[in-house]
């Protein structure tokens, strides 16, 4: 699931992915990583990531 906001010139989104039948050594219990867009966080099978495209230069 994807919600996304913003002007069309700069949006924003906040996805949601449950990996119910991915391989179990694609995850880790917790995580935490900065991107350069935002931030990417994935909790067990279940990973939540934000975008914010207004930092594309």
């Amino acid at each position: 699931m994807t919600i996304n906001w913003g002007s069309p010139a700069r949006p924003k989104y906040l996805s949601f992915v449950y990996g119910k039948y991915w391989d179990k050594g694609d995850f880790k219990l917790f995580s935490f990583n900065k991107v350069p867009l935002g931030w990417s966080m994935n909790i067990w099978r279940l990973s939540i990531s934000y975008d914010n495209y207004e930092k594309v230069k």
